[in-house]
């Protein structure tokens, strides 16, 4: 399932420039959230789904509280936002700026796209991966723990054996029994 935010104009003092900066501009969003499973289209309640009024709200608090001086920047700060909040699988997000003038004429438009698609699942992969290792740890130390009460009580029965006076330390000779005594 796919959501589509198309055309959200946000106001923001982002650039290179110090005009950009303290003048600020105005900056078109659009953004795909994308849902391996969404719940909402069984349900038909807003609970099971992503509220797009929140997802435009993260944009709105990235673009205003900040300032970036590059749109790769801002688009990657939105994405990343869009993704820690909401349970999407694939984030897409296009930042355009009206940049390109002739004079007072507007003749074109710089647009940014932003796909942390690859990224998610590098770190969905890499956090499996970690899970794995700190189960392989556990079941290590667990082993590394027994070997070390197994060594222990080696080194216990080696003093029991060791000690004067030990019945375990006669031979079977010296114990008196026939039954043990070699023919």
């Amino acid at each position: 399932m796919d959501i589509f935010i198309e055309g959200l104009e946000v106001y923001g003092h982002h650039g290179v420039t110090d005009e950009e900066k303290v003048l600020g501009q105005r900056l078109l969003y659009d953004v795909r959230l994308t849902m391996e499973t969404c719940p909402a289209a069984l349900t038909d309640d807003v609970a099971d789904t992503i509220d797009y009024t929140e997802v435009m709200d993260v944009i709105v608090d990235v673009v205003t509280t900040r300032s970036y001086s590059l749109l790769e920047r801002l688009a990657q700060m939105s994405a990343e936002a869009i993704i820690r909040k909401f349970p999407v699988d694939e984030v897409w997000v296009q930042v355009t700026s009206a940049v390109i003038t002739d004079g007072p004429i507007l003749i074109g438009h710089v647009g940014l796209v932003e796909d942390i698609t690859k990224r998610r699942m590098m770190e969905q992969e890499r956090e499996a991966k970690v899970r794995e290792l700190e189960l392989l740890n556990r079941v290590m130390m667990g082993r590394e723990e027994r070997v070390l009460e197994l060594k222990e009580r080696i080194k216990a029965l080696q003093a029991q054996v060791a000690a004067p006076g030990s019945a375990s330390q006669a031979s079977p000779m010296e114990s008196g029994s026939a039954d043990e005594r070699p023919r």
